[in-house]
């Protein structure tokens, strides 16, 4: 169910392999590009614009993409029939010869899948970021095939050849995290949790619940790797069957990862051993501190040795949509964190500055608490311009306590952010919200707004 990225390439595995596919797609064809005609030829039985209630009538398997809600008619209908209902991760990790690490967590997840990924690959380790990052796990799965340009890391990465010695590190969602069986991970990162995706789960503890299914099938032949600095996922500590490494940037981290003397150092069999200075980590914010000591403890989990911690660290670039440097304008630095889709996040990438900041917030709600936001903006942000469908909302929850401008399309608002900022300030996209409102994806949203700021910018240099 569902012909997205994800969806497509797990129909072309079955189809592939000899299985009888049957796919049910929202969308009407014309948005599919394509993928739908290319998988009737394939063999396939293909539905656009539209479920009809027994489409999966008779299937044994249903893989159900990430973005789809649980509960829709024709999945309940296929488990009334004991048709087994699961995540593509899960068809996935029945396939791959390699070994998998799992990252998840409500924020960081894409820089640590990739940081991860290249400390791994600085060891000599043959590793592939994917999953969630925008390269389906399954797609790994399959034989050699050309370089695919992955949109999230900004890059090209192999797809397929799947061998024992390759590393899968695979950025995972709660979403995906609701179908699996049997899905165990050689080492499993669980970075933060706080609320997000409201839309979707009853309350808080539903969605952290689905986050720590990531360790469910783990045994103390497996690795746990836990953020010691935030209470929600500490709490999950006691309830785990694996081997557990902490990391901390704030305190004490036991036998793991954590910040001592102004450098990341990792503690293991009673020694210390000195990784990396943290004014060595090109990322700005606590947040990027934390996401290289989770990459770190994960890698050296998985083998990578200190030095190679040390290399791939200093040269990270922060990717796509992710607090990356736009350009200046008017004596201003803007950002794009188009990526920062909940309030957890837009609150960390807002703290990774210390000068004045003005902050876009808006897109598609997700149910996100925006009152929360005032005591940590309170004296940070010089201005929030609201933009996007939730954007009267948002300011309607934050005027009076904050300084807030009323925009509309987000052309509108980043050129009213530009002009509000001053000298030195910062103009920071992290809007909070997603972005299916007027986008396909945040990576377009975070396209269009660096459009925006660059022909801004270029107009200034004109004489």
């Amino acid at each position: 169910m569902g012909l997205g990225l994800t969806g497509t390439a797990t129909a072309r595995f079955l189809l592939a392999r000899g299985a009888r596919v049957v796919a049910s797609e929202a969308r009407p064809e014309e948005a599919l590009g394509g993928a739908a005609a290319a998988l009737r030829e394939a063999g396939a039985r293909v539905e656009t614009g539209g479920h009809t209630p027994g489409v999966f009538d008779g299937c044994e398997t249903v893989i159900v993409s990430p973005g789809v809600p649980p509960r829709l008619d024709p999945l309940e209908r296929a488990r009334a029939a004991g048709a087994a209902v699961i995540s593509e991760i899960e068809l996935a990790s029945r396939f791959l010869q390699g070994r998998i690490v799992g990252i998840t967590g409500s924020n960081g997840k894409s820089t640590v899948t990739a940081m991860t990924a290249a400390i791994l690959s600085e060891s000599g380790r043959r590793a592939r970021p994917c999953g969630n990052i925008g390269l389906p796990l399954i797609a790994m799965a399959g034989p050699p095939s050309p370089p695919i340009y992955v949109k999230d890391l900004g890059r090209e990465q192999p797809g397929g050849g799947d061998a024992p010695d390759v590393v899968y590190v695979a950025e995972i969602s709660s979403f995906q995290l609701e179908g699996i069986e049997t899905f165990r991970p050689a080492a499993a990162a669980l970075l933060n949790l706080s609320p997000d995706h409201m839309d979707r789960y009853d309350s808080p503890g539903a969605y952290y619940a689905a986050k720590a299914r990531i360790f469910m099938n783990q045994t103390s032949a497996e690795t746990a790797v836990l953020n010691a600095d935030d209470p929600p996922t500490w709490a999950i500590a006691p309830t785990l069957r694996s081997r557990i490494v902490p990391f901390s940037v704030g305190g004490e981290a036991g036998e793991g990862v954590r910040l001592r003397g102004g450098a990341l150092v990792c503690a293991r069999a009673g020694a210390e051993e000195r990784l990396i200075d943290a004014s060595e980590i090109p990322l700005p914010g606590r947040h990027n501190l934390e996401n290289a000591a989770a990459s770190a403890a994960v890698a050296l989990a998985m083998g990578a040795t200190p030095d190679a911690v040390r290399r791939a660290v200093r040269s990270f670039q922060a990717l796509p949509h992710r607090l990356r440097f736009v350009a200046g304008v008017g004596g201003a630095d803007v950002y794009d964190d188009s990526k920062a889709t909940n309030v957890g996040s837009t609150i960390r990438a807002v703290e990774a500055f210390t000068r004045p900041v003005v902050l876009l917030l808006g897109g598609r709600d997700k149910g996100g608490d925006f009152p929360s936001l005032v005591p940590r903006l309170r004296g940070r942000v010089r201005a929030v311009v609201t933009f996007g469908e939730a954007g009267p909302m948002i300011a309607d929850r934050l005027e009076g306590a904050l300084p807030v401008i009323r925009g509309g399309a987000l052309a509108e608002a980043a050129r009213a952010a530009l002009d509000a900022a001053h000298p030195g300030d910062v103009v920071l996209l992290a809007p909070a919200c997603a972005s299916f409102d007027a986008y396909a994806n945040y990576a377009a949203r975070g396209d269009d707004f660096a459009r925006i700021v660059r022909e801004r910018a270029a107009a200034e240099r004109r004489p």
